[in-house]
């Protein structure tokens, strides 16, 4: 059962990546926070340098950093991200004045 449940995450995961994949075009830390909106979808690309608390990183790629939110799921997929080059697609949360990124889906880059 447990593996059952593993595939149909993964096979979710796999489809979820098309739809945002498909509709966003990589884009930068910087264009987000110049010119993100709220539920706006992005594609990022770099790397997570530190989990600040739970299900909550510092994401960095060449024009700066963003706080990301990663679900216990994807987690659990793919254990420590720390360190690790990613592509991330998510929803851009912005509240107040602060702007972050809840990741819809992770691929660790090789």
């Amino acid at each position: 059962m447990k593996k059952l449940t593993t595939l149909l995450v993964i096979l979710s995961l796999v489809l979820a990546v098309g739809g945002f994949a498909a509709a966003n075009p990589v884009t930068t830390v910087a264009d987000v926070l110049k010119s993100g909106v709220d539920d706006q979808r992005v594609t990022l690309e770099g790397k997570v340098v530190q989990q600040i608390r739970h299900e909550h990183f510092i994401f960095r790629d060449s024009t700066g950093d963003i706080e990301i939110e990663v679900d216990d799921e994807l987690l659990r997929l793919y254990g420590d991200i720390v360190n690790q080059s990613v592509r991330i697609h998510g929803k851009v949360d912005k509240e107040h004045n602060r702007m972050t990124v809840d990741v819809k889906t992770l691929e660790v880059l090789k």
